[in-house]
């Protein structure tokens, strides 16, 4: 095969995979370097199609370059013709010498143009993938979000009923910022990734609106969906006999903690190439110390990324002698670092003491008792 045609083939090779990536739209770099490196490609050897050297020179050049990449494997063809000029009389070289230095600049620019086709390619692997997987995840949330939708269809449109479609729409809302925040970086290149991203925009718009109509039937007055005007109900009775707890019990177990106590855990988790962290905090703990028909206000809060998710809950075991207005269960809501927010669990009631009264605090792994776990127990005894 002739240097001419060899030209010729791997212009036909280059242009046809410039246009296979001709689908990238938008404000991107790797793109913008594509068609530069492409039009540079198509140029040179424009330039040197039009330099013509004698035949009997040409097949001598030629057979010089093949004896050079015999001997030297693996040299790229800018140094193979720097030798080969090295190998021709001055004369020679004097004819050739505006051939060759624009077959040396066409090598450049091929060489700058698959650098830019790899980058661009790797680009699109790194896509796809993450598409991929953002699918399955909206995939999944779907598939979830219709068993929910079909659980609450036949219940009371109640207090509880909201706080289940409350719970429904923060942990959508954190599946798909979890998606904007894993494609945002594809976004200016891929048309494809826009329109995903598009879609969950717009669902998310729809929760918003949900979210304010749920505060809407709540009577919220403020952000935090709360009705400040409603008091809490009159205690079942007065104040009676004082109770004390000897302090909390800790139990832990599995997982990889970073921190565990009984104001709660940190652990991390990695499953393939993700790794997060996970947290339970407990920011107001039961008291040590408290009367029969006293209030009491608990609170803990949840958080985590994929794939350390977390729940928790409150167990309450004959120590609620009157249950007041609490928030949701703390359960099932995933969050993500870095949203600034977490999954909140308060839980109020008027203080009572059956037989071996307690509160509990799970938390750990989301849907897995195995996985990492912590337990803390507040007992109460008469003082």
């Amino acid at each position: 095969m002739s240097i001419r045609k060899l030209i010729l083939l791997v212009a036909l090779v280059s242009a046809s995979s410039f246009s296979l990536a001709a689908s990238a739209r938008g404000d991107c770099a790797l793109w913008d370097n594509l068609v530069k490196a492409r039009q540079s490609a198509d140029d040179t050897a424009k330039a040197l199609h039009k330099i013509s050297i004698p035949d009997e020179l040409e097949r001598k050049i030629e057979q010089l370059a093949i004896k050079t990449l015999i001997e030297n494997p693996g040299m790229n063809m800018k140094a193979v013709l720097e030798q080969v000029r090295g190998e021709l009389s001055a004369v020679e070289q004097a004819q050739v010498a505006p051939w060759l230095a624009a077959r040396i600049a066409r090598e450049q620019a091929d060489a700058a143009l698959k650098a830019a086709e790899d980058a661009y390619a790797k680009e699109v692997n790194k896509k796809d993938a993450a598409l991929n997987e953002a699918q399955k995840a909206f995939e999944q949330e779907q598939q979830w979000l219709e068993s929910e939708k079909a659980a609450i269809r036949n219940i009371p449109r109640d207090d509880a009923y909201l706080d289940r479609v409350s719970r429904i729409t923060q942990r959508l809302k954190a599946a798909y910022l979890k998606m904007k925040q894993d494609l945002d970086g594809f976004k200016e290149c891929f048309p494809d990734v826009r329109s995903f991203l598009d879609d969950k925009d717009e669902r998310l718009k729809k929760i918003d609106a949900l979210d304010a109509e749920i505060a809407r039937r709540r009577g919220a007055k403020g952000q935090d969906n709360q009705d400040t005007t409603k008091a809490d109900p009159q205690a079942p009775g007065p104040l009676g006999d004082t109770y004390v707890c000897d302090g909390p019990e800790l139990k832990s177990g599995g997982g990889k903690f970073t921190s565990v106590d009984a104001n709660g855990f940190t652990y991390e988790k990695s499953v393939g190439d993700k790794k997060s962290t996970g947290s339970i905090k407990i920011t107001k703990a039961p008291p040590l110390k408290v009367r029969i028909n006293e209030r009491v206000e608990i609170v803990m809060s949840a958080g985590g990324g994929d794939p350390a998710w977390v729940d928790g809950a409150w167990h309450c075991n004959n120590t609620v002698a009157g249950q007041l207005p609490s928030d949701n269960g703390c359960s099932n809501i995933a969050h993500f670092k870095g949203t600034g927010d977490s999954s909140t669990a308060t839980v109020r009631f008027f203080f009572g003491a059956g037989q071996d009264p307690f509160i509990r605090m799970y938390g750990g792994e989301y849907d897995s008792r195995d996985g990492t776990r912590m337990e803390v127990v507040w007992r109460y005894h008469k003082q």
